[in-house]
């Protein structure tokens, strides 16, 4: 999960992460204010295409949808992808957002 400009080191990451057949399956939700905010957009989605078995990548306009953290719609497309117990959680970005989720996860177990 990132915010803005916090996508860039996920990127590297994921990068990285692909070239490991046995890496579990990724999942990016990035998220951003308005639509001029996105960045590697079009990267992330030829990646995704690329590798649809092993990344998927959901990009949230939060100007249009809400914030991350406090919008059902949003919560609900990142649980549709995971199972809590097995899922290790990368949070990045906004210090607002990271402690929103860090409490939200330990609530969750």
């Amino acid at each position: 999960v990132s915010t803005g400009t916090g996508v860039g080191p996920c990127v590297g990451a994921i990068e990285k992460a692909l070239l490991y057949e046995s890496f579990p399956q990724i999942h990016l939700v990035a998220s951003y204010r308005t639509i001029s905010d996105v960045i590697f957009d079009d990267y992330l989605e030829k990646l995704s295409q690329e590798n649809d078995d092993r990344f998927q990548y959901t990009r949230i306009i939060t100007s249009e949808s809400g914030r991350l953290s406090d919008n059902d719609k949003n919560l609900d497309i990142i649980k549709s992808s995971l199972q809590l117990a097995n899922t290790h959680y990368h949070l990045i970005g906004n210090g607002q957002m990271v402690n929103e989720w860090k409490e939200g996860l330990s609530q969750a177990g």
